[in-house]
């Protein structure tokens, strides 16, 4: 049973609700944080508390979380050589 939100899906709802779209991931960040911060984003976008859209940021790919009540660029999924789906706009 859960315990209410965990500590990504509380720093992330509090990021969005002053209204701005928000960088998940940074390259300081460990694997596992990224990992955990994309689970959590995964988990709020599926409760319809954020939207997840893939862009470009200073030429590198980057998942940006917006308020659900912003307009987001429009994405697409894709699947790669891999099996994966991926986002991308």
């Amino acid at each position: 049973m859960s315990r209410g939100p965990g500590l990504w899906q509380r720093k992330l709802i509090e990021h969005i609700a002053s209204g701005q779209p928000v960088v998940l991931t940074h390259p300081a960040h460990t694997p596992a944080e990224k990992n955990a911060i994309r689970r959590a984003a995964n988990v709020l976008e599926a409760r319809g508390e954020l939207k997840i859209v893939a862009e470009r940021i200073g030429g590198r790919p980057r998942l940006v979380a917006y308020p659900p009540d912003v307009e987001a660029p429009t994405t697409r999924l894709v699947t790669g050589l891999d099996g994966k789906t991926y986002r991308t706009a």
